[in-house]
């Protein structure tokens, strides 16, 4: 995943921070949900990180 530094767009450095604290913080538990699902890690791991990109 790539990292938005300040001044590379509309996207605050406090709002950066703010994505980062909740994607270390629900990763682990979407990553389980979604492999659960899925019963695949790839797919899972696939899932989460488009799930997480659509929300930046």
């Amino acid at each position: 995943m790539k990292r938005t530094q300040p001044g590379d767009g509309p996207v605050s450095q406090s709002m950066t921070l703010s994505f980062e604290a909740f994607y270390h913080g629900t990763s682990p538990r979407l990553l389980r949900f979604a492999y659960g699902l899925t019963g695949d890690r790839a797919q899972a791991e696939d899932f989460v990180q488009e799930d997480l990109r659509a929300m930046i």
